[in-house]
């Protein structure tokens, strides 16, 4: 018995002699999203499930949480009662959104190994974009890690969430214009993986969106 207690005590040791370890090995590897999740020691205000920086006025607050609040009710109606309760991370300039963010670009980015945070800039208040990201959040949540990383592809996972994302840019006619009425569209099958998805041309990228939306939706 006591020989049983010296292993456990031996093994919490090292894993606690480990885990700061394994915490800055995944700051090198995803800082944004580390950041994500110590976000309760940073200097950003908490009001619910929003953050924000000192400074932030309160109309912009009240809109936020009515983008979000439009954004929740547009996907339960879409996939029924949301399963998944993400943080909203709301960044006031350029230099926040570098910090939380993706560095893809967008106006907006979901993290979800660690928890569910999503990261607004200030061009992603909108409906549609918020809507997007949490729908993103929602499939991490109902289907897990691995399917999430290995099983669905880039151009599903996309596709879904642009069922409750009704920016003109995706639309079905947009499609049309950009695919020459439909005459060429891009294959499915090599818009799988993150690389194959986001590569290319502006106008490119808003096909392989403009397609992932219209194949889903006939579905």
């Amino acid at each position: 018995m006591r020989r049983r207690r010296k292993l456990v005590l031996r093994g919490s040791l090292i894993i606690l002699l480990f885990l700061p370890l394994l915490a800055l090995g995944h700051y090198f590897v995803f800082p944004e999203e580390t950041r994500c999740v110590l976000i309760d020691i940073s200097d950003f205000s908490k009001d619910n499930n929003l953050y924000f920086k000192a400074g932030v006025d309160i109309n912009t607050l009240n809109i936020i949480r009515k983008y979000i609040s439009d954004a929740e009710k547009r996907d339960s109606e879409f996939l029924g009662s949301l399963t998944c309760k993400p943080s909203f991370i709301y960044c006031n300039n350029e230099a926040e959104y570098a910090k939380y963010g993706n560095g893809s670009g967008s106006p907006a980015c979901t993290h979800t190994k660690l928890g569910a945070y999503i990261v607004l800039s200030k061009d992603g208040l909108n409906t549609n974009i918020i809507a997007h990201e949490i729908i993103h959040a929602e499939l991490y949540h109902r289907i897990g890690f691995f399917r999430y990383q290995f099983a669905i592809p880039v151009w599903f996972n996309e596709g879904l969430a642009m069922q409750t994302d009704y920016r003109a840019d995706f639309s079905e006619d947009s499609l049309k214009k950009y695919s020459d009425s439909f005459r060429n569209l891009p294959s499915l099958r090599k818009l799988g993986t993150a690389s194959q998805f986001y590569s290319g041309t502006n106008e490119k990228i808003i096909l392989n969106f403009a397609t992932s939306r219209y194949t889903i939706q006939n579905w």
